[in-house]
């Protein structure tokens, strides 16, 4: 399993290099545990929102160093860093991948700039907001799906051909996002909605369908650089961990 120095990431650009301190970055490198989820490098404890009237111990939890979600049928809570500060303009790396070979629709989802970290975004509301969320679709492809939530319209959709895992790329500058997978572009999105989201800042959710077995590892996010679209592919990134 591939493992990722964390905290700052820095890439060389001709003679120059830039660096940025990561805003939320975690590489969930710690004992497994089904409850106890452990914090980010920054500190942030991860904290759960019970989505299915439970006692909040449901999916997802930590196993061989990555989030995961067991693919059980009780349901799964919302998990998101409390205490992280509220985003605009950012750049998202992670490693998503898939533990089982069932295939249906029940899907990973991310929320972001969400307008409180313990928003709940309903079907078809007006929560400002995003969602990209995927699943495996055959035995050799994923489909992504960009949601602009402020609405419930689906802002852009692509498949792609990883079969067990792959790198997820998410660029937000304003009100153009971007998705990347392996380094490739999927989905290029302006939204002029009039979602107040576009130019504003929020929060970080991740959460599973119930009967998904599926994981993520390596999360980074730090500001966007002016440089947008150049830090990409994992292969271009190097992390330096700070003590």
């Amino acid at each position: 399993m591939r493992k990722m120095m964390l905290m700052t990431i820095c890439v060389m650009l001709g003679t120059a290099v830039f660096c940025s301190a990561a805003i939320i970055s975690d590489d969930f490198n710690r004992p497994d545990s089904a409850l106890n989820l452990g914090s980010t490098a920054e500190g942030y404890a991860w904290a759960r929102l019970d989505k299915s009237s439970g006692d909040g111990s449901n999916a997802p939890g930590i196993k061989n160093g990555q989030l995961y979600w067991n693919g059980g049928s009780n349901g799964n809570d919302v998990v998101y860093p409390s205490g992280a500060p509220a985003v605009g303009d950012f750049q998202l790396d992670l490693d998503f991948y898939r533990l089982s070979e069932v295939v249906s629709s029940h899907q990973i989802y991310m929320w972001f700039r969400l307008p409180t970290p313990t928003s709940y975004i309903p079907s078809g509301g007006t929560t400002p907001g995003y969602g990209l969320y995927w699943y495996p679709t055959a035995a050799n492809s994923f489909k992504f799906t960009l949601y602009n939530e402020y609405g419930g319209n689906v802002s852009g959709t692509a498949t792609t051909n990883q079969n067990w895992t792959g790198h997820l790329t998410l660029i937000a500058q304003g009100n153009r996002i971007q998705v990347k997978v392996d380094g490739t572009q999927i989905i290029d999105y302006t939204d002029n909605t009039g979602n107040p989201a576009a130019t504003g800042e929020g929060y970080f959710q991740f959460y599973s369908n119930p009967y998904r077995a599926e994981a993520i590892d390596n999360l980074m996010i730090v500001p966007e650089p002016a440089t947008i679209g150049l830090l990409t592919a994992a292969g271009v990134f190097g992390f330096i961990r700070r003590r």
